[in-house]
């Protein structure tokens, strides 16, 4: 067995190794070297030959019928307290723990009421949901709802409601974002703590001390702003605003929306909700 063990653990040159191999073996029974190697090979052939066969795939029906599920509120993301400024409005944040608002769960944690990836909670975000069947995958996973992704236009939100309603027969529970600036990316590294302090980037808190603003080859700009683990998300300086479209979105059977709210000060939070409002 010893000699076996040596012979066939000389994988090294191939896609594959053993874990762990049983023997039984009669007494006084002799191989050669050469055969016990071309015995390794043969069998790890054999295998990838095996692996690499390809099956005929047959579709499988997929009959799975949502349970209705209805938002009942509209979502307003705040990075401080002063942004809220409606008590009867359902506030959720990743920067920080409160008793009047709901948390968010950032890229490292999975609890939270709304999540940024497939945590524990009710509301789905940042999942780039795109059509009408992952809608559904979102509710067959236990969820509430989802947010539709920034880069539908309205022609395909639209399409994305009709065709979960033509096939189960009631609205898809999703939110779609009226007003933010797109948070285009999410890193570890830190630009202000790296040309400011020291570079590991430990809660510091520089970022929330001014605005700082990166500006690309192309001259497009992003602001920065770090969360309260210190993951430094960058958005896009521009307002997304599609307040204006809210009927129409109400015209498709999207009951409630998304807010999302940056470096606002109190009074254009306001400004906001009025034109929401109206």
């Amino acid at each position: 067995e010893e000699t076996l063990n040596k012979q066939f653990s000389k994988t090294k040159d191939s896609w594959a190794s053993f874990d762990h191999i049983e023997y039984h073996l009669g007494k006084d029974i002799y191989f050669p070297i050469s055969v016990m190697n071309q015995l390794r090979r043969d069998a790890l052939e054999k295998m990838k030959e095996a692996c690499l066969k390809q099956e005929p795939l047959v579709e499988k029906e997929y009959s799975y019928i949502p349970q209705e599920s209805k938002t009942s509120f509209d979502l307003f993301e705040i990075n401080s307290m002063n942004q809220k400024v409606d008590d009867s409005s359902c506030y959720v944040s990743e920067m920080f723990n409160s008793n009047q608002i709901l948390e968010k769960s950032n890229i490292t944690s999975v609890d939270g009421f709304v999540n940024a990836h497939l945590g524990k909670g009710k509301i789905v975000d940042s999942l780039n949901v795109s059509n009408s069947y992952s809608v559904a995958a979102i509710l067959e996973m236990g969820y509430e709802s989802c947010v539709i992704s920034d880069e539908c236009d309205k022609y395909q939100v639209e399409e994305i409601m009709k065709g979960f309603s033509n096939r189960y027969h009631f609205d898809a529970p999703v939110y779609k974002t009226l007003y933010q600036k797109r948070r285009l990316m999410t890193m570890k590294h830190c630009p202000v703590n790296t040309a400011l302090k020291d570079g590991k980037r430990m809660n510091c808190g520089l970022c929330h001390h001014h605005r700082y603003e990166l500006e690309g080859l192309d001259g497009k700009r992003v602001f920065l702003f770090g969360d309260k683990d210190c993951h430094m998300r960058l958005y896009d300086v521009n307002i997304m605003n599609e307040i204006e479209n809210r009927k129409d979105y109400e015209s498709y059977g999207i009951k409630h929306f998304r807010f999302v709210f940056t470096d606002e000060n109190q009074e254009e939070v306001k400004t906001a909700f009025r034109a929401y409002n109206r």
